[in-house]
C-alpha cells in the first residue's frame, strides 16, 4: 500500500504534515498539494524535472512544499499521541514554541493551532525539563507518565483535570 504525505510549508515553517492512503490517496494529496500552493502537482513535478528550481515554481513562500511516497506494510509500527488545550501552555512556553526558540525538544507547528511535540524517553526527559518554560515543562511530563510518544497541543483540544491551565 501507498502513502501520499504532504508536508505543507510556509516561509521556512512546516506548517501541517497529512498523510493521505487508499484508492484516492493520491488524487487527494495532489489536490490538497494545489490547494496549499497553488500549483497544480503534475506541473510542478514536470517543471521540477526540467530543472527548474522550487523556489521559481512555488514562490518564496512555499518552498519545501512537496509530495513524498511511501510504501507501507502490514504490522507497522505505531505511537500513540495524546491531546491536550493549549491553555496548559504558559505564555512564555507558546511564545518560545511560536518564535522556534531552539528548544532541546523535536517539534512542529500545527499550522495557528497548536504544535506536535516530541516526548523525550522517560531516561533522557528529566535533564530536558529543567530548561522548559512552565506550561510545557508540565505537559510534557504528563505526556511521558502516560507512555506516549508524542503531544499534540491544541487550542480544541480537552483540558486535563489536575494540569495547571494558564489564562492569556
Amino acid at each position: 500500500m501507498k502513502i501520499f504525505i504532504v508536508v505543507k510549508q510556509f516561509q521556512e515553517v512546516i506548517e501541517q504534515v497529512t498523510p493521505f492512503v487508499g484508492s484516492n490517496a493520491k488524487r487527494n494529496a495532489m489536490n490538497d498539494f494545489k490547494e496549499w500552493t497553488g500549483v497544480d502537482y503534475e506541473e510542478y513535478e514536470k517543471r521540477r524535472q526540467q530543472g527548474e528550481d522550487a523556489h521559481d515554481i512555488l514562490g518564496e513562500d512555499f518552498v519545501g512544499s512537496n509530495i513524498y511516497v511511501e510504501t507501507a506494510f502490514s504490522g507497522l509500527e505505531t505511537s500513540q499521541m495524546l491531546c491536550v488545550s493549549t491553555s496548559h501552555l504558559s505564555q512564555q512556553a507558546a511564545a518560545a514554541l511560536e518564535k522556534d526558540m531552539k528548544l532541546p525538544l523535536i517539534y512542529f507547528r500545527k499550522h495557528q493551532y497548536g504544535y506536535f511535540v516530541f516526548v523525550p524517553e522517560s531516561n533522557e526527559i528529566q535533564e530536558q525539563l529543567e530548561t522548559l518554560p512552565d506550561g510545557l515543562r508540565e505537559v510534557l511530563q504528563f505526556a511521558s507518565d502516560a507512555g506516549v510518544e508524542w503531544l499534540m497541543v491544541d487550542q480544541d483540544g480537552p483540558v486535563v483535570p489536575g494540569l495547571k491551565c494558564y489564562e492569556w
